[in-house]
């Protein structure tokens, strides 16, 4: 299970069962990300909030293992091993290689999800820009150092016929006459 910080599931590959689709307080998977420590626990009846999850008796899950995804000093969310029991003995055998690569993936997607949100707020940033780029009253294309039309605002396309499909094409295309 791939966990943010309010305790979404952002991602799980769930095989064996479906039953985990809920992260709460108080659940180990909210202990990883508000204590900021991996969790191992080779048999969840010994935990006392297991124990008291109305799911308990019908749960498949013996043991968890679980680390936080961290950025700077942030704590992101959690990546957390949900495993059944004929899983436990195999995985724990080796729970210390299981641990690192657990946390080299949570830094890796530590970074994806960093990169994800300054993107959604670029985006959102350009929209804006654009809003503003659209209401002017002097035509405006915007092309890469190739030629490649990235935007035109609406001036532009009334004055010049345009079209939203030109968007990423070669202006040379379809202006000759704008060749350098």
């Amino acid at each position: 299970i791939i966990t943010d910080s309010k305790m979404n599931i952002v991602g799980s590959a769930f095989q064996y069962f479906s039953l985990y689709n809920d992260i709460k307080i108080g659940s180990l998977v909210a202990d990883v990300i508000v204590n900021n420590h991996n969790v191992v626990i080779d048999d969840k009846s010994k935990v006392e909030s297991c124990r008291e999850c109305e799911k308990f008796k019908v749960c498949k899950m013996k043991a968890f293992i679980g680390v936080p995804i961290r950025y700077e000093n942030r704590v992101l969310g959690a990546i957390s091993l949900v495993i059944p029991g004929f899983k436990v003995k195999s995985l724990f055998d080796s729970c210390e290689s299981t641990i690192k690569f657990m946390e080299n993936m949570a830094e890796l997607v530590a970074v994806r999800m960093i990169n994800h949100v300054e993107k959604k707020g670029l985006k959102r940033k350009i929209s804006e820009i654009e809003k503003v780029m659209d209401i002017i009253e002097d035509a405006v294309l915007y092309t890469d150092s190739y030629g490649v039309i990235l935007y035109m605002n609406n001036s532009f396309m009334n004055t010049f016929s345009g079209d939203r499909e030109w968007i990423g094409q070669n202006i040379v295309n379809i202006y000759p006459a704008f060749e350098i």
